[in-house]
């Protein structure tokens, strides 16, 4: 049996259904690198997921979190903010999804560590080019 080249973890922090089937559905197409997909509904969720609490607690630490930014309970904003104050989080390569370009400028979002964009809605094969990116930053050698 031929062994999977590449294999990333990935964290997708999405409200919106249509939005993360749509998603899931750019995996699919994708041939270059297995992904598992993990999905939570909002930030809480998110950083219950990170910090391993409640049902997660056996869950895999992800290489790449997609993350929304507006999203109930906690705003993607919020995660940033409390994932980069940590440690042990600062190789998680975070993926921004937001609607609109002028809303970077706007939040001030902070980007230290690993971080890029994607402006929803965006076409499979824009995605795939940026998440093949983040792919690269990770599995370099």
């Amino acid at each position: 049996m031929d062994q999977i080249p590449n294999y990333v973890n990935i964290l997708l922090v999405e409200d919106n259904t249509a939005d993360i089937r749509l998603i899931i559905e750019y995996f699919k197409e994708d041939n270059m690198v297995y992904h598992k997909l993990n999905v939570v509904n909002n930030g809480l969720e998110a950083l219950k997921y990170l910090y391993k609490e409640d049902e997660y607690k056996n869950a895999v630490t992800p290489d790449i979190m997609l993350l929304d930014i507006y999203m109930p309970k906690m705003t993607g904003q919020e995660v940033l903010k409390n994932v980069r104050l940590k440690n042990e989080f600062d190789s998680l390569v975070i993926g921004i999804m937001t609607s609109t370009e002028s809303d970077l400028d706007k939040l001030n979002l902070d980007v230290s560590g690993p971080t890029f964009y994607i402006i929803k809605p965006v076409d499979v094969d824009r995605f795939l080019d940026l998440m093949h990116k983040a792919e690269s930053y990770l599995l370099k050698d």
